[in-house]
């Protein structure tokens, strides 16, 4: 969230309190993680489909800025066996859908989704 609020030209501190749970992308998909009803990949699919920026955690004023700034996002969701696990470092040289430590390498059990934010 930090580079997003720095591409918009706002300050992090100034914002920080608001963006807390924007942290990653990623948390959206783990419910220990998520401390609100909205999550981040939901806001920005939403935006996609709505083109309005709308988050409870903000004011009317901080998402209509977001709305105005934000061009488009792209959300990249991937769609084979993760290259490494992120758990214990190795590398899935044989495409494997677990990993030998056990960890889910499959997109469809471990998704894995990054997000581009154009202005």
């Amino acid at each position: 969230m930090f580079t997003l609020l720095t591409q918009l030209g706002l300050k992090y501190d100034t914002y920080k309190a608001y963006f807390h749970s924007f942290t990653e992308i990623h948390t959206s998909l783990w419910d220990r993680y998520v401390d609100t009803n909205q999550t981040t990949l939901d806001l920005f699919e939403k935006f996609n489909v709505d083109k309005v920026f709308k988050c409870n955690l903000l004011t009317n004023e901080q998402n209509a800025y977001l709305t105005q700034h934000i061009q488009s996002i792209l959300i990249y969701k991937r769609t084979v066996n993760a290259y490494k696990c992120y758990k214990c470092k190795q590398v899935n040289t044989n495409n494997n859908s677990t990993c030998t430590c056990g960890t889910a390498l499959d997109p469809r059990q471990n998704p894995s989704y990054t997000s581009i934010i154009y202005k």
